[in-house]
């Protein structure tokens, strides 16, 4: 083990940072209980979509926010992961350093998805389809968030536990992103072809690449 990671549980930012992703979770229940437990039903129940779908254009708060602490603790578990091949002895530069490649990838990946619905004329449906992607991601990563957290904080947050939890984050991103494009049946319009190309190569194969090189 690695020192980074013996030296993890007493890393008083860390810490921190996990007191802001929970505080923020009580922040959104406390202020929309009923949306709050709509969103962790969503994946069986459609009340949430029927309520909130069309107004969930990534407008107001709720979103976002949520997006926020998937993006912190994504950062600080990949963080964890790059330690084990990394020069860095500082944890927080680890962080820095993920925090700033996946909200790039992210941002690169947005923009190439608003493109490709621009040329094929349906820019309408992009607010759509970025609120039904960013709700399927935050619901399916709102178990690693909380299972990094408890390992962290138990003490149990070692090689293994981190291997498994960022394989199991890239095939829960493969899975929100298969759920949101069935739901996009508007997207058929873009003919066949284009589909496949599309979940192949800018939502799937990326995590699908990702999963196997930790693999091997």
């Amino acid at each position: 083990m690695i020192e980074i990671l013996r030296e993890s549980p007493q890393q008083t930012w860390a810490l921190i940072l996990f007191l802001v992703i929970i505080i923020i979770y009580v922040f959104l229940y406390n202020d929309d209980a009923r949306r709050f437990r709509y969103f962790f039903l969503s994946l069986y129940n459609k009340q949430y979509q029927v309520s909130y779908g069309r107004q969930s254009k990534v407008s107001g708060h709720f979103i976002p926010l949520l997006s926020l602490t998937t993006l912190l603790s994504a950062s600080f578990l990949f963080s964890s992961y790059l330690g084990y091949c990394s020069k860095y002895s500082t944890y927080s530069v680890l962080f820095l350093y993920a925090a700033l490649v996946l909200f790039s990838f992210l941002l690169l990946k947005w923009l190439v998805v608003c493109v490709l619905f621009y040329l094929f004329k349906r820019d309408k449906l992009f607010q759509e389809f970025m609120a039904l992607s960013l709700h399927y991601i935050n619901l399916f990563l709102t178990p690693i968030v909380f299972s990094t957290i408890y390992l962290y904080l138990t003490g149990s947050y070692n090689q293994k536990s981190i291997n498994l939890l960022v394989s199991t984050t890239l095939v829960f991103l493969i899975l929100a992103k298969l759920k949101t494009l069935s739901l996009m049946r508007n997207i058929i319009s873009l003919g066949v072809l284009y589909i496949i190309l599309y979940i192949c190569a800018i939502e799937i194969a990326p995590f699908l690449w990702l999963l196997i090189g930790l693999n091997c």
